[in-house]
């Protein structure tokens, strides 16, 4: 069988976690398990987790490297109760959750680039893929898709800016206990998204150097630096002109 379910009471959510062996994408997954449920049912707090994805998904269409066993492939049904505008603020909630889960095992080195990507001495170790479907205007769900390198020993030669946990710190790191920390901490930043976005923004700030004074090149070839995060998780860039933009998660 490819599926086992545990069942994880939170703070926060209670986690209705399907276990699989192979996937294609478990974000993909989670979208199927929510449309041939009825419409009356509390999708909030299903996840799903793989051995492996054939088909892992990165923002833009990009691929997700999924080594059977070596990384996390997380995905978690949400609906938070927050303006619509502010949706964008559930992909920085989850790249907190990921730094302090890193945390535990790194007291330094650890960042987060704008807007889904966190880094263990400036590689990347985990990206974020958050999606909703609407009714009208109307939230029906979001997937927040965490996917971490966790044991890998190494990586393909097109991946050569990718690190794991493991070769950070030098020993095999338990996948469970990594998973139940980040349950945990996804399950704290998420009440504190639904209570008070504007901490997010400030907790997020506090812990990526990209934040503030970062020069970026953008992709129409302006160059600016960064500005800080607007109210619903932009970032806003000063550009050379002394004119300012706001970038949502999609223009980069």
């Amino acid at each position: 069988m490819n599926r086992s379910l545990t069942t994880l009471f939170l703070s926060r959510l209670n986690i209705t976690l399907h276990r699989l062996k192979v996937v294609d994408s478990t974000n993909t997954y989670l979208k199927s398990v929510a449309s041939n449920l009825p419409s009356s049912t509390n999708l909030e707090g299903i996840a799903a987790t793989a051995e492996m994805q054939t088909s892992g998904r990165g923002r833009m269409g990009r691929t997700w490297y999924s080594p059977t066993g070596e990384g996390l492939y997380l995905s978690l049904l949400l609906k938070p109760r927050l303006e619509i505008e502010r949706l964008p603020l559930l992909a920085l909630t989850c790249a907190i959750a990921v730094y302090e889960t890193l945390h535990r095992y790194l007291e330094q080195g650890i960042d987060i680039k704008w807007p889904n990507d966190l880094l263990v001495h400036n590689r990347k170790v985990c990206g974020i893929l958050c999606e909703a479907a609407f009714e009208r205007s109307e939230l029906l769900y979001a997937i927040a898709g965490i996917g971490v390198n966790l044991n890998q020993k190494e990586f393909p030669e097109e991946l050569n800016s990718a690190t794991s946990l493991r070769i950070a710190v030098g020993y095999e790191i338990d996948k469970e206990d990594f998973l139940h920390e980040l349950l945990n901490q996804i399950d704290r930043w998420y009440a504190v998204l639904e209570s008070n976005s504007d901490e997010i923004r400030q907790a997020w700030t506090n812990r990526s150097s990209y934040a503030y004074g970062k020069k970026l090149l953008l992709p129409d070839g302006c160059s600016g630096t960064t500005r800080g995060l607007t109210a619903s998780g932009s970032l806003l860039i000063e550009l050379e002109d002394g004119t300012s933009r706001t970038l949502r998660d999609a223009d980069l």
